[in-house]
Protein backbone atom coordinates (compact mmCIF):
# COMPACT_ATOMS: atom_id res chain seq x y z
CA UNK A 1 0.00 0.00 0.00
CA UNK A 2 2.96 2.55 0.70
CA UNK A 3 3.49 3.42 -3.28
CA UNK A 4 -0.16 4.72 -3.42
CA UNK A 5 0.00 6.38 0.17
CA UNK A 6 2.83 8.46 -0.80
CA UNK A 7 1.15 9.91 -3.65
CA UNK A 8 -2.23 11.20 -1.54
CA UNK A 9 -4.31 7.75 -2.71
CA UNK A 10 -5.36 6.85 0.91
CA UNK A 11 -8.17 4.77 0.03
CA UNK A 12 -5.57 1.90 -0.95
CA UNK A 13 -4.39 0.85 2.46
CA UNK A 14 -6.48 -1.90 3.49
CA UNK A 15 -3.36 -3.97 3.71
CA UNK A 16 -2.12 -2.29 6.19
CA UNK A 17 -4.13 -4.03 8.64
CA UNK A 18 -3.70 -7.34 10.52
CA UNK A 19 -0.08 -7.71 8.98
CA UNK A 20 2.67 -9.13 11.49
CA UNK A 21 4.30 -6.39 13.45
CA UNK A 22 4.03 -2.74 15.57
CA UNK A 23 3.88 -1.35 12.13
CA UNK A 24 5.44 1.62 13.84
CA UNK A 25 9.54 2.17 12.89
CA UNK A 26 9.71 5.67 15.71
CA UNK A 27 9.41 2.63 18.50
CA UNK A 28 12.55 1.36 19.66
CA UNK A 29 10.90 -1.99 19.87
CA UNK A 30 9.46 -1.86 15.84
CA UNK A 31 9.79 -5.48 14.49
CA UNK A 32 7.52 -5.03 11.76
CA UNK A 33 8.89 -7.32 9.09
CA UNK A 34 6.85 -5.73 6.29
CA UNK A 35 7.95 -2.75 5.91
CA UNK A 36 11.63 -2.69 5.83
CA UNK A 37 14.36 -2.47 3.29
CA UNK A 38 14.86 -6.05 5.13
CA UNK A 39 11.56 -7.42 4.29
CA UNK A 40 10.88 -11.16 5.51
CA UNK A 41 8.17 -12.98 4.66
CA UNK A 42 8.88 -16.12 6.34
CA UNK A 43 11.20 -18.55 8.34
CA UNK A 44 13.73 -21.42 6.81
CA UNK A 45 12.96 -23.88 9.61
CA UNK A 46 14.66 -26.86 7.72
CA UNK A 47 17.49 -25.03 6.62
CA UNK A 48 17.38 -25.84 3.42
CA UNK A 49 17.55 -22.57 1.68
CA UNK A 50 13.69 -22.30 1.14
CA UNK A 51 11.32 -20.36 3.47
CA UNK A 52 8.18 -22.61 4.30
CA UNK A 53 6.53 -21.17 7.34
CA UNK A 54 5.22 -17.22 6.75
CA UNK A 55 4.28 -14.66 8.58
CA UNK A 56 1.56 -13.44 6.65
CA UNK A 57 -1.83 -15.43 5.51
CA UNK A 58 -1.46 -15.40 1.86
CA UNK A 59 -5.17 -15.95 1.67
CA UNK A 60 -5.42 -12.43 3.41
CA UNK A 61 -3.28 -10.73 0.53
CA UNK A 62 -5.25 -12.40 -2.05
CA UNK A 63 -8.66 -10.83 -0.28
CA UNK A 64 -6.99 -7.91 -0.04
CA UNK A 65 -5.53 -7.75 -3.46
CA UNK A 66 -8.95 -7.78 -4.96
CA UNK A 67 -10.79 -5.45 -2.48
CA UNK A 68 -8.25 -2.95 -3.76
CA UNK A 69 -8.52 -4.02 -7.39
CA UNK A 70 -12.38 -3.24 -6.82
CA UNK A 71 -11.90 -0.10 -5.26
CA UNK A 72 -9.32 1.27 -7.92
CA UNK A 73 -11.38 0.01 -10.57
CA UNK A 74 -14.62 1.82 -8.69
CA UNK A 75 -12.55 5.16 -8.54
CA UNK A 76 -11.07 4.81 -12.16
CA UNK A 77 -14.79 4.42 -13.34
CA UNK A 78 -16.75 7.37 -11.03
CA UNK A 79 -17.10 11.30 -12.11
CA UNK A 80 -13.45 12.98 -11.57
CA UNK A 81 -13.21 14.82 -8.41
CA UNK A 82 -13.59 18.66 -8.34
CA UNK A 83 -11.60 21.19 -7.38
CA UNK A 84 -12.51 24.03 -4.71
CA UNK A 85 -11.27 27.08 -2.67
CA UNK A 86 -12.36 28.51 0.67
CA UNK A 87 -13.30 31.84 1.34
CA UNK A 88 -12.91 32.73 4.58
CA UNK A 89 -14.19 36.02 6.05
CA UNK A 90 -16.79 37.68 8.65
CA UNK A 91 -19.66 36.07 6.44
CA UNK A 92 -18.45 32.60 7.23
CA UNK A 93 -16.11 30.02 5.45
CA UNK A 94 -17.75 29.52 2.35
CA UNK A 95 -16.81 26.34 -0.18
CA UNK A 96 -16.56 27.66 -4.50
CA UNK A 97 -16.01 24.78 -6.48
CA UNK A 98 -13.89 25.75 -9.32
CA UNK A 99 -13.85 23.07 -11.60
CA UNK A 100 -16.32 20.31 -12.80
CA UNK A 101 -19.17 23.08 -11.96
CA UNK A 102 -21.75 20.93 -14.23
CA UNK A 103 -22.20 18.67 -11.62
CA UNK A 104 -25.99 18.89 -10.32
CA UNK A 105 -24.96 18.13 -6.64
CA UNK A 106 -21.60 18.27 -4.75
CA UNK A 107 -21.43 17.23 -1.22
CA UNK A 108 -18.62 19.12 1.60
CA UNK A 109 -16.97 16.92 4.31
CA UNK A 110 -16.45 18.74 7.24
CA UNK A 111 -13.74 17.29 10.24
CA UNK A 112 -11.63 18.90 12.91
CA UNK A 113 -8.13 16.53 13.97
CA UNK A 114 -9.12 14.80 15.78
CA UNK A 115 -11.51 13.31 15.05
CA UNK A 116 -10.42 11.85 11.58
CA UNK A 117 -13.62 11.06 10.38
CA UNK A 118 -15.93 13.49 9.12
CA UNK A 119 -18.01 15.76 11.71
CA UNK A 120 -20.62 16.71 9.62
CA UNK A 121 -21.53 16.28 5.61
CA UNK A 122 -23.53 18.49 3.70
CA UNK A 123 -25.22 18.14 0.12
CA UNK A 124 -25.74 21.59 -1.98
CA UNK A 125 -26.96 21.93 -5.36
CA UNK A 126 -24.91 24.98 -5.99
CA UNK A 127 -21.87 26.20 -6.51
CA UNK A 128 -21.08 28.05 -3.58
CA UNK A 129 -21.88 26.97 -0.17
CA UNK A 130 -21.17 28.44 3.34
CA UNK A 131 -20.87 25.78 6.00
CA UNK A 132 -23.09 26.14 8.64
CA UNK A 133 -22.15 25.16 12.04
CA UNK A 134 -18.90 25.97 12.32
CA UNK A 135 -17.31 27.50 15.57
CA UNK A 136 -15.08 30.88 15.33
CA UNK A 137 -11.31 30.55 15.42
CA UNK A 138 -11.23 26.69 14.99
CA UNK A 139 -9.06 24.36 12.57
CA UNK A 140 -11.52 22.61 10.18
CA UNK A 141 -10.84 20.27 7.58
CA UNK A 142 -12.64 20.80 3.67
CA UNK A 143 -13.10 18.07 1.03
CA UNK A 144 -15.63 17.96 -1.43
CA UNK A 145 -17.19 15.21 -3.77
CA UNK A 146 -19.22 15.72 -7.21
CA UNK A 147 -22.39 13.57 -8.09
CA UNK A 148 -23.07 13.34 -11.90
CA UNK A 149 -26.35 13.46 -13.81
CA UNK A 150 -26.56 9.14 -12.88
CA UNK A 151 -26.26 9.82 -8.82
CA UNK A 152 -22.69 8.58 -9.35
CA UNK A 153 -19.85 10.29 -6.21
CA UNK A 154 -16.83 10.91 -7.21
CA UNK A 155 -13.82 10.31 -5.35
CA UNK A 156 -13.76 13.20 -2.16
CA UNK A 157 -11.43 16.04 -2.69
CA UNK A 158 -7.76 16.72 -0.79
CA UNK A 159 -8.51 18.33 2.03
CA UNK A 160 -7.81 22.09 2.94
CA UNK A 161 -7.23 23.15 6.49
CA UNK A 162 -8.53 26.85 7.45
CA UNK A 163 -8.38 28.44 10.72
CA UNK A 164 -12.15 29.94 10.82
CA UNK A 165 -12.75 33.78 10.96
CA UNK A 166 -16.23 33.59 12.94
CA UNK A 167 -19.20 31.14 13.78
CA UNK A 168 -21.57 30.34 11.23
CA UNK A 169 -25.40 29.67 11.66
CA UNK A 170 -27.21 26.09 12.98
CA UNK A 171 -27.83 23.98 10.13
CA UNK A 172 -28.62 19.91 9.61
CA UNK A 173 -26.51 17.85 8.93
CA UNK A 174 -26.98 15.66 5.64
CA UNK A 175 -27.24 11.92 6.97
CA UNK A 176 -25.38 9.52 5.03
CA UNK A 177 -27.56 6.63 4.52
CA UNK A 178 -30.38 8.50 3.65
CA UNK A 179 -28.26 10.17 0.90
CA UNK A 180 -26.47 7.13 -0.23
CA UNK A 181 -27.93 5.02 -2.84
CA UNK A 182 -26.15 1.72 -2.04
CA UNK A 183 -27.99 0.09 -5.22
CA UNK A 184 -25.72 2.40 -7.61
CA UNK A 185 -22.32 0.30 -6.46
CA UNK A 186 -21.21 -1.85 -9.28
CA UNK A 187 -20.13 -1.46 -13.08
CA UNK A 188 -23.29 -0.82 -15.50
CA UNK A 189 -23.22 -1.84 -19.18
CA UNK A 190 -27.02 -0.53 -20.07
CA UNK A 191 -28.21 -1.30 -23.91
CA UNK A 192 -27.04 2.77 -24.71
CA UNK A 193 -23.50 1.27 -25.60
CA UNK A 194 -24.63 0.24 -28.77
CA UNK A 195 -23.68 2.73 -31.08
CA UNK A 196 -26.87 3.26 -33.28
CA UNK A 197 -29.02 3.76 -30.24
CA UNK A 198 -30.31 6.36 -27.85
CA UNK A 199 -30.88 6.14 -23.97
CA UNK A 200 -32.70 7.70 -21.92
CA UNK A 201 -31.08 7.64 -18.51
CA UNK A 202 -32.63 7.24 -14.72
CA UNK A 203 -33.51 11.14 -13.56
CA UNK A 204 -31.30 12.05 -10.81
CA UNK A 205 -32.60 13.13 -8.23
CA UNK A 206 -35.97 10.98 -8.35
CA UNK A 207 -37.73 11.88 -6.20
CA UNK A 208 -37.42 15.16 -5.96
CA UNK A 209 -38.55 18.65 -4.81
CA UNK A 210 -36.34 21.81 -6.50
CA UNK A 211 -35.69 19.78 -9.78
CA UNK A 212 -34.10 16.96 -11.60
CA UNK A 213 -31.31 16.22 -14.33
CA UNK A 214 -32.38 14.15 -17.05
CA UNK A 215 -29.90 12.44 -19.69
CA UNK A 216 -29.62 11.52 -22.91
CA UNK A 217 -27.00 9.29 -24.54
CA UNK A 218 -26.70 9.60 -28.20
CA UNK A 219 -25.01 6.64 -29.95
CA UNK A 220 -22.00 7.54 -32.37
CA UNK A 221 -23.69 6.28 -35.10
CA UNK A 222 -27.26 7.96 -34.74
CA UNK A 223 -26.53 11.01 -36.99
CA UNK A 224 -29.62 12.96 -38.52
CA UNK A 225 -31.60 11.83 -35.64
CA UNK A 226 -33.90 14.30 -34.08
CA UNK A 227 -34.22 13.92 -30.46
CA UNK A 228 -36.73 15.52 -28.20
CA UNK A 229 -37.65 14.77 -24.26
CA UNK A 230 -41.22 15.45 -23.71
CA UNK A 231 -42.18 16.03 -19.91
CA UNK A 232 -46.28 15.03 -19.28
CA UNK A 233 -48.26 14.91 -16.61
CA UNK A 234 -50.19 12.26 -15.56
CA UNK A 235 -53.29 13.19 -17.70
CA UNK A 236 -51.36 13.51 -20.49
CA UNK A 237 -51.16 17.01 -20.62
CA UNK A 238 -47.47 18.32 -21.73
CA UNK A 239 -45.73 20.14 -19.50
CA UNK A 240 -42.24 21.16 -21.32
CA UNK A 241 -40.65 20.06 -24.08
CA UNK A 242 -37.14 20.24 -25.41
CA UNK A 243 -35.60 19.16 -28.67
CA UNK A 244 -31.87 17.86 -27.94
CA UNK A 245 -28.66 18.63 -29.52
CA UNK A 246 -28.13 15.74 -32.82
CA UNK A 247 -24.68 15.74 -32.58
CA UNK A 248 -23.89 16.02 -29.49
CA UNK A 249 -23.35 12.51 -27.52
CA UNK A 250 -24.71 12.80 -24.29
CA UNK A 251 -27.02 16.10 -23.71
CA UNK A 252 -29.05 16.91 -20.47
CA UNK A 253 -32.43 18.62 -19.58
CA UNK A 254 -33.46 20.30 -16.13
CA UNK A 255 -37.11 19.80 -15.16
CA UNK A 256 -37.82 22.48 -12.38
CA UNK A 257 -40.95 22.14 -9.69
CA UNK A 258 -41.69 25.71 -10.00
CA UNK A 259 -45.65 26.10 -9.78
CA UNK A 260 -46.19 22.40 -10.90
CA UNK A 261 -47.92 20.30 -8.49
CA UNK A 262 -46.66 17.15 -6.14
CA UNK A 263 -47.33 14.14 -7.48
CA UNK A 264 -46.20 12.08 -10.82
CA UNK A 265 -45.12 12.95 -14.46
CA UNK A 266 -43.59 11.25 -17.46
CA UNK A 267 -40.16 12.07 -19.41
CA UNK A 268 -41.04 10.69 -22.65
CA UNK A 269 -37.68 10.53 -25.27
CA UNK A 270 -38.80 10.88 -29.44
CA UNK A 271 -36.61 9.45 -31.83
CA UNK A 272 -38.07 10.88 -35.47
CA UNK A 273 -40.86 11.77 -33.45
CA UNK A 274 -41.16 7.62 -32.47
CA UNK A 275 -41.25 6.87 -28.54
CA UNK A 276 -38.16 5.26 -27.64
CA UNK A 277 -38.11 5.47 -24.04
CA UNK A 278 -39.94 6.65 -20.58
CA UNK A 279 -39.13 7.59 -17.45
CA UNK A 280 -41.41 8.13 -14.21
CA UNK A 281 -40.77 11.66 -11.92
CA UNK A 282 -41.84 12.32 -8.97
CA UNK A 283 -42.10 15.55 -7.41
CA UNK A 284 -42.50 15.57 -4.05
CA UNK A 285 -41.64 18.67 -1.52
Amino acid sequence: HMPFSDRGMTAIRFTAANEHGNANPGLPTYDDRQHTVNDTLGVDTDSDGVVDSFFVDFNYLKRNALINATASAMAALAPETPDFELVNDNDGLTVRITSHREYMHFRVGVRRNPPTDFEALYEMNDTVFTIPNLEAQTTYYISVAGIDDQGYMSLYSTEKNVVTAVATASDNITPVAGKTDCSKVGIEYPEHRNGSSVYLFPPYPNPFAASTRITVHRGKQVKAAELQLVITDISGKTIQQHTLDPSSTRSHMIFRAGQHADGIYFCTLYRDGRVQQTRKLILMR
